[in-house]
């Protein structure tokens, strides 16, 4: 499964592991034994997340000055990585969201959100952890 998870994902089963607690539990376990990087919950944080350091790179969260409401999510990687990743996932144990990840250049990747996008609201709140895959 850990191969084809995107493929998964687009399927109502997806849909159906995240209204069954149980079923998120064991997901949220594979995804914390089979992610590249993990970012766990944050130490001591503030209400709102602008950057989550991890063991490998970083990931900045910036609102555009031009236009409101558009969010940019920034992640900046130590080392140059294959090209298999391609997922952020964001959430705990009762909640889970997935961003599609664009390809890194020079160890960086970039994603435009809005700011009413539930994984925005995810990912800025210090008590989630954080899956890149």
């Amino acid at each position: 499964m850990s191969q084809n998870i995107e493929k998964f994902q687009k399927t109502n089963e997806f849909k159906l592991i995240f209204e069954s607690k149980n079923l998120t539990k064991v997901f949220y376990s594979f995804l914390k034994t089979n992610s590249k990087f993990f970012i766990p919950k944050a130490v001591a944080a503030s209400s709102e997340m602008t950057v989550r350091e991890f063991d490998g790179g970083k990931l900045t969260i910036n609102k555009s000055n031009k236009n409101n409401g558009t969010i940019y999510i920034n992640i900046i990687l130590n080392e140059t990585m294959d090209k298999s990743i391609k997922k952020l996932y964001v959430g705990n144990e009762d909640v889970f969201e997935s961003l599609d990840l664009l390809e890194f250049i020079d160890n960086q990747t970039q994603v435009m959100i809005k700011q009413t996008n539930r994984i925005y609201k995810l990912i800025i709140d210090p008590n989630v952890e954080i899956f890149i895959r």
